[in-house]
Protein backbone atom coordinates (compact mmCIF):
# COMPACT_ATOMS: atom_id res chain seq x y z
CA UNK A 1 0.00 0.00 0.00
CA UNK A 2 1.18 3.72 -1.11
CA UNK A 3 1.47 6.07 1.93
CA UNK A 4 -0.23 8.76 3.09
CA UNK A 5 0.70 11.34 0.59
CA UNK A 6 2.09 14.85 2.41
CA UNK A 7 0.94 18.09 1.72
CA UNK A 8 3.74 19.04 -0.28
CA UNK A 9 3.79 15.54 -2.14
CA UNK A 10 -0.06 16.47 -2.84
CA UNK A 11 1.02 20.14 -4.30
CA UNK A 12 3.86 18.52 -6.14
CA UNK A 13 1.97 16.19 -8.13
CA UNK A 14 -1.42 18.99 -8.65
CA UNK A 15 1.91 21.03 -9.70
CA UNK A 16 3.16 18.46 -12.06
CA UNK A 17 -0.25 17.48 -13.81
CA UNK A 18 -1.95 20.82 -13.69
CA UNK A 19 0.99 23.07 -15.71
CA UNK A 20 0.50 21.09 -19.06
CA UNK A 21 -3.67 21.35 -18.64
CA UNK A 22 -3.20 25.07 -17.81
CA UNK A 23 -1.06 26.22 -20.69
CA UNK A 24 -3.11 23.90 -22.71
CA UNK A 25 -6.18 25.58 -22.02
CA UNK A 26 -5.26 29.11 -22.25
CA UNK A 27 -4.66 28.39 -25.73
CA UNK A 28 -8.56 27.79 -26.26
CA UNK A 29 -9.57 30.90 -25.11
CA UNK A 30 -6.77 32.24 -27.05
CA UNK A 31 -8.59 31.26 -30.47
CA UNK A 32 -11.01 32.92 -28.93
CA UNK A 33 -9.31 35.96 -28.50
CA UNK A 34 -7.45 36.04 -32.06
CA UNK A 35 -11.12 36.02 -33.84
CA UNK A 36 -12.35 39.11 -31.28
CA UNK A 37 -9.07 40.46 -32.67
CA UNK A 38 -9.27 39.88 -36.66
CA UNK A 39 -12.91 40.82 -36.46
CA UNK A 40 -12.49 43.60 -33.69
CA UNK A 41 -9.97 45.28 -35.82
CA UNK A 42 -12.91 45.48 -39.01
CA UNK A 43 -14.97 48.96 -38.94
CA UNK A 44 -18.21 47.37 -38.35
CA UNK A 45 -19.20 46.62 -34.42
CA UNK A 46 -22.18 44.42 -35.77
CA UNK A 47 -19.57 41.54 -36.98
CA UNK A 48 -17.91 42.10 -33.68
CA UNK A 49 -21.22 41.58 -31.57
CA UNK A 50 -22.45 38.77 -33.99
CA UNK A 51 -19.05 36.95 -34.05
CA UNK A 52 -19.92 36.88 -30.43
CA UNK A 53 -23.40 35.18 -30.26
CA UNK A 54 -22.15 33.32 -32.91
CA UNK A 55 -20.04 31.39 -30.73
CA UNK A 56 -21.78 31.44 -27.53
CA UNK A 57 -24.41 29.41 -29.46
CA UNK A 58 -21.81 27.38 -30.20
CA UNK A 59 -20.62 26.90 -26.88
CA UNK A 60 -23.98 26.27 -25.81
CA UNK A 61 -24.46 23.73 -28.30
CA UNK A 62 -21.12 22.03 -28.33
CA UNK A 63 -19.87 22.49 -24.72
CA UNK A 64 -23.04 21.37 -23.21
CA UNK A 65 -21.85 17.81 -24.48
CA UNK A 66 -18.58 18.12 -22.31
CA UNK A 67 -20.15 16.00 -20.21
CA UNK A 68 -17.79 13.67 -22.59
CA UNK A 69 -15.45 14.94 -21.11
CA UNK A 70 -16.16 15.19 -17.51
CA UNK A 71 -18.11 11.53 -17.43
CA UNK A 72 -14.77 10.23 -18.89
CA UNK A 73 -11.90 11.66 -16.41
CA UNK A 74 -13.34 10.76 -13.21
CA UNK A 75 -14.33 7.25 -14.19
CA UNK A 76 -11.66 6.32 -16.14
CA UNK A 77 -9.17 7.53 -13.08
CA UNK A 78 -11.21 5.50 -10.56
CA UNK A 79 -10.67 2.49 -12.89
CA UNK A 80 -7.04 3.23 -13.21
CA UNK A 81 -7.03 3.81 -9.65
CA UNK A 82 -8.50 0.28 -8.83
CA UNK A 83 -5.80 -1.20 -11.52
CA UNK A 84 -8.56 -1.77 -14.11
CA UNK A 85 -7.11 -1.07 -17.22
CA UNK A 86 -9.29 -3.09 -19.36
CA UNK A 87 -12.15 -0.89 -18.00
CA UNK A 88 -10.59 2.02 -18.43
CA UNK A 89 -10.36 1.19 -22.40
CA UNK A 90 -14.15 0.11 -22.69
CA UNK A 91 -14.73 3.58 -21.13
CA UNK A 92 -12.88 5.31 -23.89
CA UNK A 93 -14.56 3.22 -26.41
CA UNK A 94 -17.89 3.79 -24.54
CA UNK A 95 -17.49 7.36 -24.88
CA UNK A 96 -16.25 8.10 -28.59
CA UNK A 97 -19.20 5.93 -29.63
CA UNK A 98 -21.33 8.98 -27.84
CA UNK A 99 -19.44 11.74 -29.18
CA UNK A 100 -19.61 10.47 -32.91
CA UNK A 101 -23.57 9.52 -32.43
CA UNK A 102 -24.02 13.11 -31.07
CA UNK A 103 -21.55 14.80 -33.57
CA UNK A 104 -23.58 13.46 -36.24
CA UNK A 105 -26.78 15.00 -35.21
CA UNK A 106 -25.78 18.06 -34.97
CA UNK A 107 -24.45 18.50 -38.22
CA UNK A 108 -27.45 17.74 -39.25
CA UNK A 109 -29.67 20.02 -37.19
CA UNK A 110 -27.25 22.55 -38.03
CA UNK A 111 -30.14 24.80 -39.61
CA UNK A 112 -32.30 24.04 -37.16
CA UNK A 113 -29.98 24.82 -34.20
CA UNK A 114 -29.26 28.14 -35.56
CA UNK A 115 -32.70 29.30 -35.79
CA UNK A 116 -33.91 28.09 -32.41
CA UNK A 117 -30.79 29.71 -31.10
CA UNK A 118 -31.15 33.50 -33.22
CA UNK A 119 -35.18 33.14 -32.37
CA UNK A 120 -34.53 32.65 -28.93
CA UNK A 121 -31.46 35.66 -28.43
CA UNK A 122 -32.56 38.31 -31.07
CA UNK A 123 -30.66 40.83 -32.36
CA UNK A 124 -29.95 43.71 -34.84
CA UNK A 125 -30.16 42.42 -38.39
CA UNK A 126 -26.59 42.78 -38.92
CA UNK A 127 -25.50 40.90 -35.79
CA UNK A 128 -27.59 37.69 -36.53
CA UNK A 129 -27.02 37.09 -40.24
CA UNK A 130 -23.13 37.28 -38.78
CA UNK A 131 -23.69 35.14 -36.06
CA UNK A 132 -25.77 32.58 -38.50
CA UNK A 133 -22.63 32.94 -40.75
CA UNK A 134 -20.34 31.73 -38.07
CA UNK A 135 -22.53 28.60 -36.74
CA UNK A 136 -24.05 27.27 -40.56
CA UNK A 137 -19.69 26.12 -40.81
CA UNK A 138 -18.61 25.92 -37.05
CA UNK A 139 -20.99 23.14 -36.52
CA UNK A 140 -19.62 21.09 -39.34
CA UNK A 141 -16.71 20.22 -36.78
CA UNK A 142 -18.83 18.89 -34.50
CA UNK A 143 -18.36 14.93 -34.72
CA UNK A 144 -14.31 15.67 -34.60
CA UNK A 145 -14.60 18.50 -32.00
CA UNK A 146 -16.54 15.81 -29.36
CA UNK A 147 -14.36 12.92 -30.36
CA UNK A 148 -11.14 15.10 -29.27
CA UNK A 149 -12.19 16.09 -26.19
CA UNK A 150 -13.41 12.71 -25.36
CA UNK A 151 -9.25 11.80 -26.03
CA UNK A 152 -8.21 14.70 -23.81
CA UNK A 153 -10.46 13.52 -20.81
CA UNK A 154 -9.38 9.76 -21.42
CA UNK A 155 -5.85 11.51 -20.76
CA UNK A 156 -6.05 13.67 -18.13
CA UNK A 157 -7.80 10.67 -16.28
CA UNK A 158 -4.56 8.37 -16.71
CA UNK A 159 -2.82 11.42 -14.88
CA UNK A 160 -1.49 11.91 -19.18
CA UNK A 161 -1.51 15.82 -19.09
CA UNK A 162 1.56 15.96 -21.15
CA UNK A 163 -0.18 14.00 -24.08
CA UNK A 164 -3.04 15.80 -23.72
CA UNK A 165 -1.26 19.18 -23.80
CA UNK A 166 0.18 18.16 -26.86
CA UNK A 167 -2.95 17.21 -28.60
CA UNK A 168 -4.69 20.87 -27.33
CA UNK A 169 -1.84 22.71 -28.48
CA UNK A 170 -1.09 21.74 -31.77
CA UNK A 171 -5.07 22.07 -32.57
CA UNK A 172 -5.14 25.20 -31.11
CA UNK A 173 -2.14 26.36 -32.78
CA UNK A 174 -3.76 25.10 -36.05
CA UNK A 175 -6.84 27.42 -35.34
CA UNK A 176 -5.28 30.50 -34.71
CA UNK A 177 -2.57 30.72 -37.83
CA UNK A 178 -5.76 29.65 -40.39
CA UNK A 179 -7.74 32.40 -38.30
CA UNK A 180 -5.15 34.90 -39.40
CA UNK A 181 -4.68 33.35 -42.86
CA UNK A 182 -8.43 33.62 -43.50
CA UNK A 183 -9.41 36.61 -41.94
CA UNK A 184 -6.48 39.40 -42.29
CA UNK A 185 -4.91 37.47 -45.50
CA UNK A 186 -8.00 36.32 -47.52
CA UNK A 187 -10.82 38.49 -45.70
CA UNK A 188 -12.97 35.81 -45.45
CA UNK A 189 -14.88 37.69 -42.56
CA UNK A 190 -16.18 35.23 -40.26
CA UNK A 191 -16.78 32.90 -42.24
CA UNK A 192 -13.40 32.31 -42.19
CA UNK A 193 -12.79 32.30 -38.27
CA UNK A 194 -15.71 29.51 -38.59
CA UNK A 195 -13.96 27.79 -41.12
CA UNK A 196 -10.33 27.98 -39.26
CA UNK A 197 -11.81 26.37 -36.30
CA UNK A 198 -13.68 23.69 -38.32
CA UNK A 199 -10.39 22.33 -39.94
CA UNK A 200 -8.70 22.51 -36.47
CA UNK A 201 -11.05 20.59 -34.96
CA UNK A 202 -10.54 17.38 -37.74
CA UNK A 203 -7.13 18.16 -37.27
CA UNK A 204 -7.03 17.76 -33.62
CA UNK A 205 -9.36 14.65 -33.42
CA UNK A 206 -6.86 12.86 -36.07
CA UNK A 207 -3.83 13.96 -33.71
CA UNK A 208 -5.54 13.19 -30.84
CA UNK A 209 -6.37 9.81 -32.31
CA UNK A 210 -2.87 8.69 -33.01
CA UNK A 211 -1.72 9.40 -29.51
CA UNK A 212 -4.00 7.72 -28.03
CA UNK A 213 -3.33 4.57 -30.62
CA UNK A 214 -0.10 4.62 -29.28
CA UNK A 215 -0.23 4.57 -25.99
CA UNK A 216 -2.92 1.96 -25.75
CA UNK A 217 -0.42 -0.40 -28.46
CA UNK A 218 0.31 -3.35 -26.92
CA UNK A 219 -2.36 -3.81 -24.65
CA UNK A 220 -4.85 -6.74 -25.06
CA UNK A 221 -7.93 -5.60 -27.35
CA UNK A 222 -10.78 -4.99 -24.87
CA UNK A 223 -13.76 -7.69 -25.26
CA UNK A 224 -16.96 -6.51 -26.89
CA UNK A 225 -19.17 -7.43 -24.28
CA UNK A 226 -17.17 -5.65 -21.56
CA UNK A 227 -17.16 -2.17 -23.86
CA UNK A 228 -21.24 -3.41 -23.91
CA UNK A 229 -21.78 -4.17 -20.91
CA UNK A 230 -25.30 -2.75 -20.11
CA UNK A 231 -24.86 -1.94 -16.20
CA UNK A 232 -21.97 0.34 -17.21
CA UNK A 233 -23.41 1.78 -20.10
CA UNK A 234 -26.63 2.67 -18.39
CA UNK A 235 -24.48 4.02 -15.28
CA UNK A 236 -22.04 6.06 -18.40
CA UNK A 237 -25.62 7.71 -19.82
CA UNK A 238 -26.91 9.05 -15.82
CA UNK A 239 -23.76 10.07 -15.01
CA UNK A 240 -23.65 12.16 -18.03
CA UNK A 241 -27.09 13.13 -18.07
CA UNK A 242 -26.20 14.94 -15.15
CA UNK A 243 -23.73 16.12 -16.37
CA UNK A 244 -25.15 17.77 -19.48
CA UNK A 245 -27.70 19.27 -17.05
CA UNK A 246 -25.04 21.15 -15.46
CA UNK A 247 -22.84 21.80 -18.82
CA UNK A 248 -26.14 23.62 -20.26
CA UNK A 249 -26.49 25.52 -17.16
CA UNK A 250 -23.17 27.12 -17.23
CA UNK A 251 -23.18 27.24 -20.50
CA UNK A 252 -26.09 28.79 -20.79
CA UNK A 253 -26.06 31.26 -17.94
CA UNK A 254 -23.35 32.78 -20.01
CA UNK A 255 -25.06 32.27 -22.86
CA UNK A 256 -27.85 34.60 -21.37
CA UNK A 257 -25.76 37.33 -19.70
CA UNK A 258 -24.09 37.93 -23.34
CA UNK A 259 -27.63 37.91 -25.02
CA UNK A 260 -29.02 40.44 -22.12
CA UNK A 261 -26.28 42.58 -23.46
CA UNK A 262 -27.91 43.73 -26.53
CA UNK A 263 -30.75 44.90 -24.93
CA UNK A 264 -28.08 47.55 -24.40
CA UNK A 265 -26.76 47.88 -28.19
CA UNK A 266 -24.74 46.43 -30.43
CA UNK A 267 -21.78 48.85 -29.07
CA UNK A 268 -22.50 47.54 -25.52
CA UNK A 269 -22.81 44.33 -27.03
CA UNK A 270 -19.03 44.16 -28.61
CA UNK A 271 -17.76 45.89 -25.12
CA UNK A 272 -19.13 42.96 -23.36
CA UNK A 273 -17.46 40.39 -26.08
CA UNK A 274 -14.28 42.26 -25.57
CA UNK A 275 -14.31 42.31 -21.54
CA UNK A 276 -15.55 38.59 -21.93
CA UNK A 277 -11.93 37.06 -23.08
CA UNK A 278 -11.05 38.53 -19.58
CA UNK A 279 -12.93 36.21 -18.39
CA UNK A 280 -12.91 33.03 -20.39
CA UNK A 281 -8.47 33.17 -20.55
CA UNK A 282 -8.78 33.43 -16.93
CA UNK A 283 -11.26 30.97 -16.49
CA UNK A 284 -9.23 28.54 -19.03
CA UNK A 285 -5.95 28.91 -17.14
CA UNK A 286 -7.54 28.83 -13.95
CA UNK A 287 -9.18 25.31 -15.21
CA UNK A 288 -6.25 23.95 -14.94
CA UNK A 289 -5.89 23.27 -11.27
CA UNK A 290 -9.46 22.27 -11.72
CA UNK A 291 -8.90 18.98 -14.14
CA UNK A 292 -5.27 18.27 -12.57
CA UNK A 293 -7.60 17.60 -9.31
CA UNK A 294 -10.00 15.88 -10.60
CA UNK A 295 -7.92 12.87 -11.61
CA UNK A 296 -6.41 13.13 -8.18
CA UNK A 297 -9.34 12.78 -6.63
CA UNK A 298 -10.69 9.72 -8.78
CA UNK A 299 -7.60 7.82 -7.86
CA UNK A 300 -8.15 8.22 -4.48
CA UNK A 301 -11.72 6.86 -4.83
CA UNK A 302 -10.33 4.41 -6.58
CA UNK A 303 -7.58 3.36 -3.60
CA UNK A 304 -10.41 4.13 -1.53
CA UNK A 305 -7.50 6.31 0.37
CA UNK A 306 -9.52 9.43 2.23
CA UNK A 307 -6.03 11.18 3.10
CA UNK A 308 -5.11 11.17 -0.56
CA UNK A 309 -8.24 13.16 -1.32
CA UNK A 310 -7.89 15.98 1.80
CA UNK A 311 -4.58 16.52 0.37
CA UNK A 312 -5.26 16.79 -2.99
CA UNK A 313 -8.58 19.61 -2.17
CA UNK A 314 -5.62 21.30 0.48
CA UNK A 315 -3.32 21.40 -2.46
CA UNK A 316 -5.71 22.45 -5.05
CA UNK A 317 -7.32 25.61 -3.00
CA UNK A 318 -4.01 26.97 -1.82
CA UNK A 319 -2.26 26.57 -5.26
CA UNK A 320 -5.44 28.10 -7.55
CA UNK A 321 -6.36 30.53 -5.17
CA UNK A 322 -2.65 32.28 -5.16
CA UNK A 323 -2.68 31.91 -8.68
CA UNK A 324 -6.53 33.65 -8.87
CA UNK A 325 -5.76 36.53 -6.84
CA UNK A 326 -2.73 37.17 -8.97
CA UNK A 327 -4.65 37.16 -12.23
CA UNK A 328 -7.34 39.06 -11.02
CA UNK A 329 -4.46 41.71 -10.01
CA UNK A 330 -3.05 42.00 -13.10
CA UNK A 331 -6.28 42.44 -14.53
CA UNK A 332 -6.99 45.15 -12.45
CA UNK A 333 -3.71 46.76 -13.57
CA UNK A 334 -3.62 45.92 -17.32
CA UNK A 335 -7.58 46.22 -18.21
CA UNK A 336 -7.84 49.04 -19.95
CA UNK A 337 -4.32 48.12 -22.30
CA UNK A 338 -5.73 45.31 -22.53
CA UNK A 339 -9.18 46.22 -24.30
CA UNK A 340 -7.15 48.21 -26.98
CA UNK A 341 -5.25 45.09 -27.86
CA UNK A 342 -8.69 43.66 -28.92
CA UNK A 343 -10.35 46.59 -30.48
CA UNK A 344 -9.95 49.79 -31.76
CA UNK A 345 -13.31 50.90 -32.15
CA UNK A 346 -13.41 54.27 -30.07
CA UNK A 347 -16.97 53.32 -29.26
CA UNK A 348 -16.08 49.72 -28.19
CA UNK A 349 -13.26 50.86 -26.18
CA UNK A 350 -15.17 53.81 -24.00
CA UNK A 351 -17.84 51.47 -22.89
CA UNK A 352 -15.61 48.57 -21.53
CA UNK A 353 -13.45 50.66 -19.88
CA UNK A 354 -16.52 51.80 -17.92
CA UNK A 355 -16.85 48.14 -16.36
CA UNK A 356 -13.76 46.34 -17.06
CA UNK A 357 -13.44 45.83 -13.39
CA UNK A 358 -16.18 43.76 -12.73
CA UNK A 359 -14.38 41.02 -15.07
CA UNK A 360 -11.29 42.14 -13.54
CA UNK A 361 -12.46 40.52 -9.98
CA UNK A 362 -13.92 37.61 -11.68
CA UNK A 363 -10.97 35.32 -11.54
CA UNK A 364 -10.87 35.75 -7.90
CA UNK A 365 -14.82 35.48 -6.95
CA UNK A 366 -14.88 32.19 -9.69
CA UNK A 367 -12.00 29.82 -8.78
CA UNK A 368 -13.52 28.13 -5.48
CA UNK A 369 -16.47 26.97 -8.40
CA UNK A 370 -14.07 25.72 -10.94
CA UNK A 371 -12.05 23.71 -7.99
CA UNK A 372 -14.98 22.31 -6.41
CA UNK A 373 -16.74 21.65 -9.66
CA UNK A 374 -13.37 19.38 -10.50
CA UNK A 375 -13.65 17.53 -6.74
CA UNK A 376 -16.84 16.75 -7.35
CA UNK A 377 -16.64 15.34 -10.71
CA UNK A 378 -13.51 13.21 -9.74
CA UNK A 379 -15.48 11.51 -7.48
CA UNK A 380 -18.47 11.52 -9.82
CA UNK A 381 -20.77 12.99 -7.29
CA UNK A 382 -22.72 14.35 -10.53
CA UNK A 383 -25.97 13.87 -9.16
CA UNK A 384 -24.80 16.22 -6.57
CA UNK A 385 -23.00 18.45 -9.14
CA UNK A 386 -26.61 18.77 -10.96
CA UNK A 387 -28.19 19.77 -7.99
CA UNK A 388 -26.19 22.58 -7.05
CA UNK A 389 -26.05 23.80 -10.30
CA UNK A 390 -30.09 23.79 -10.65
CA UNK A 391 -30.00 25.42 -7.19
CA UNK A 392 -27.54 28.22 -8.40
CA UNK A 393 -29.75 28.67 -11.49
CA UNK A 394 -33.05 29.79 -9.23
CA UNK A 395 -30.74 32.40 -7.50
CA UNK A 396 -29.09 33.65 -11.15
CA UNK A 397 -31.71 34.23 -12.68
CA UNK A 398 -33.94 35.95 -10.19
CA UNK A 399 -30.71 38.54 -10.10
CA UNK A 400 -30.15 38.20 -14.13
CA UNK A 401 -33.52 39.73 -14.41
CA UNK A 402 -34.17 42.03 -11.73
CA UNK A 403 -30.17 44.00 -11.22
CA UNK A 404 -30.60 44.88 -14.76
CA UNK A 405 -33.38 46.74 -14.40
CA UNK A 406 -32.53 48.40 -11.16
CA UNK A 407 -28.70 49.07 -11.83
CA UNK A 408 -28.38 48.81 -16.08
CA UNK A 409 -25.14 47.26 -17.39
CA UNK A 410 -23.68 47.22 -13.90
CA UNK A 411 -26.73 45.50 -12.59
CA UNK A 412 -25.80 42.68 -15.43
CA UNK A 413 -22.35 42.08 -14.41
CA UNK A 414 -23.26 41.49 -10.56
CA UNK A 415 -25.57 39.02 -11.68
CA UNK A 416 -22.32 37.00 -13.76
CA UNK A 417 -20.41 37.61 -10.58
CA UNK A 418 -23.67 35.97 -8.40
CA UNK A 419 -23.37 33.05 -10.59
CA UNK A 420 -19.77 32.12 -9.77
CA UNK A 421 -19.95 32.71 -6.50
CA UNK A 422 -23.13 31.04 -5.33
CA UNK A 423 -21.71 27.59 -7.73
CA UNK A 424 -19.04 27.55 -5.55
CA UNK A 425 -21.28 28.06 -1.99
CA UNK A 426 -24.02 25.24 -3.06
CA UNK A 427 -21.05 22.86 -3.64
CA UNK A 428 -19.13 23.33 -0.69
CA UNK A 429 -22.44 23.07 1.19
CA UNK A 430 -21.77 19.23 0.10
CA UNK A 431 -17.86 18.89 1.46
CA UNK A 432 -19.25 16.11 3.61
CA UNK A 433 -20.14 14.00 1.01
CA UNK A 434 -17.20 14.88 -1.20
CA UNK A 435 -14.88 13.42 1.71
CA UNK A 436 -17.40 10.00 3.02
CA UNK A 437 -16.80 9.07 -1.28
CA UNK A 438 -13.27 8.03 -0.79
CA UNK A 439 -14.62 5.67 2.22
CA UNK A 440 -17.43 3.70 0.41
CA UNK A 441 -16.76 1.24 -2.21
CA UNK A 442 -16.21 3.01 -5.71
Amino acid sequence: MAPPPTAASARGRLLELAWPIMLSNVTVPLVGAVDVFVIGHQPDAALLAGLGLGASIFSLAFFAFNFLRMGTTGPTAQAAGAGDMAEARAILMRALTLALGIGLLLVAARPLIAYAALTLTPAEPAVEAAADAYLQIRLIAAPAALAEIVLVGWLWGLQDTRAAFVLQVVTNLINIALDLWFVLGLGWGVEGAAAASAIAHYGGAALGGVIVWRKLHGFDRVPLAQILNWPRIRRMVAVNTDIFIRSICVVGGFLLFRAEANRFGAVEAAAIETLYQFVIVSAYALDGFSHAVEPMVGDAIGRRAPARLKAAAIAAFQAGGIVAVVISGLLIVTGPELIRLFTNIPEVIAAADRRYLFAAILPAVSVWCYLLDGMFLGAALNTIVRNAMLQTMVIYLTALYTLPELYGLDGLWAAIVIFNAARAVMLALKWNSLLGSAQSPP
